[in-house]
């Protein structure tokens, strides 16, 4: 006589979800230091500007493998004072990508100039440097191009583009903090740089921010100026400006993180992120996402979760 055995019904695998961003986790980790600085800050009523300020602007410059820093209110600050130093005005036009955030293009506009798009490569998602040469116009007086998701434009061909017909270029490194281009650091490639340190980037502040570096040292003093209404010193004005520097503790909040960034502790993006741990599970094979290329002889630090996940070998 048979018998039958029931089976039970295969249970289908857990899968774990991972936050596209979790910016909880990794300021528990410096809660206790955040606290200690913010009480620092407030006894000293050290709130605005100062030499830790100064000295994290050294700093930066120094990691950016640049001449100066100049720390200010965001990225968009970062972007639009870039601009303005550079001597952009009401007529002007810059070239850039639509495949950016919005702080790319409103800033030259709020700068005064009119915006031209190229498009960006469809396997890097960066400029197409081939692009640049029938976008330019009589008009035209700079590139600004975008280091997207952690991973720096192919800067070679768009320099020689520039130098070929006299454009500066500003790089928006909003999302390319420590990244490199064959041995040179974001950031330093062009003229100017610029940089955000909104919470959500590679290296995030607590709060706005943003900092513009390079090595002119009369376009970097331009910036300093426009952060402090024009004036050279107190109550000496000098040019037209506005306001946009860092509070102490926004700075101080800041150099925390930093400093696990620059010393390379931890791994940056994946940790960052809140998880690092869980990545070994996840490879290109199931993770439904698109991968940029990444460019020959650059070293990529990911900005968003999928793209930590989908650099890994599979």
């Amino acid at each position: 006589m048979s018998t039958k055995t029931s089976e039970s019904p295969a249970k289908a695998p857990v899968r774990e979800a991972i936050p596209f961003l979790d910016l909880v986790t990794q300021h528990l980790e410096l809660e206790g230091e955040l606290l200690t600085v913010f009480r620092s800050a407030l006894r000293a009523a050290a709130f605005v500007g100062g030499a830790e300020v100064a000295a994290f602007e050294s700093e930066f410059a120094a990691f950016c493998t640049t001449s100066d820093a100049v720390g200010l209110g965001s990225g968009t600050d970062a972007l639009r004072f870039a601009y303005l130093a550079v001597g952009v005005e009401s007529g002007d036009e810059v070239i850039t990508v639509p495949n950016t955030f919005i702080a790319t293009t409103e800033s030259i506009s709020q700068a005064g100039a009119s915006i031209k798009f190229v498009d960006v490569s469809e396997g890097t998602f960066t400029m197409d440097p081939s692009a640049l040469e029938s976008a330019i116009t009589p008009r035209t007086v700079g590139i600004v191009p975008v280091h997207l998701y952690g991973q720096v434009a192919d800067m070679d061909p768009i320099m020689r583009v520039a130098e070929r017909h006299g454009l500066w270029v500003i790089e928006d490194a909003a999302q390319a903090h420590g990244a490199r281009y064959r041995d040179k650091q974001a950031g330093s490639i062009g003229v100017l740089g610029a940089f955000s340190f909104y919470p959500g980037k590679n290296l995030g502040a607590c709060g706005e921010a943003g900092a513009v570096v390079g090595s002119d040292r009369a376009f970097l003093d331009r910036v300093r100026k426009l952060r402090e209404h024009g004036q050279a010193k107190k109550y000496f004005t000098t040019w037209k400006g506005t306001t946009g520097g860092w509070t102490q503790f926004r700075l101080r909040s800041f150099a925390s993180s930093y400093d696990i960034f620059a010393i390379g502790t931890r791994p940056v993006g994946a940790l960052r992120f809140g998880i690092g741990r869980r990545l070994p599970t996840y490879t290109k094979s199931n993770y439904p996402s698109r991968l940029p290329i990444r460019i020959l002889s650059t070293i990529c630090l990911w900005s968003r979760p999928s793209d930590a996940i989908n650099s890994r070998p599979t």
